[in-house]
């Protein structure tokens, strides 16, 4: 009989490590997709900057209303807060924001996220 009652013990503290992971990633996740997002907006903007020469050809403010435009309006980067700059022919946006997804009580935890366009 005390074999099972501790085999008891150690499914229960299996299963709350389990469901504690289950309940973490369901918190983390969106954040992540969100930033996923913004970095292939970023991507997808950066290529469709490059004019047939190669060269840039828009301006900084056309680029952060097409990203305006493409952009979900409940991302945390926002046009203003991206960083454009131009070298070798090509643009790189970059970006750079925290977000603090609530877990309990004074808990947070805090997802620090960076991208460029130029990274693949």
């Amino acid at each position: 009989m005390h074999k099972q009652r501790g085999s008891m013990w150690v499914f229960i503290s299996w299963l709350i490590i389990g469901l504690t992971l289950v309940w973490l990633g369901y918190q983390t996740v969106p954040a992540y997709l969100e930033y996923r997002a913004i970095l292939k907006t970023a991507r997808t903007i950066t290529l469709d900057s490059q004019g047939n020469s190669g060269a840039p050809e828009f301006s900084d403010s056309s680029i952060r209303d097409r990203f305006r435009k493409q952009a979900d309006t409940g991302y945390f980067t926002t046009p203003e807060s991206l960083k454009i700059s131009r070298g070798g022919g090509q643009v790189v946006i970059t970006f750079d924001y925290e977000k603090r997804v609530h877990l309990f009580g004074f808990a947070y935890l805090v997802l620090d996220f960076k991208g460029d366009s130029s990274a693949k």
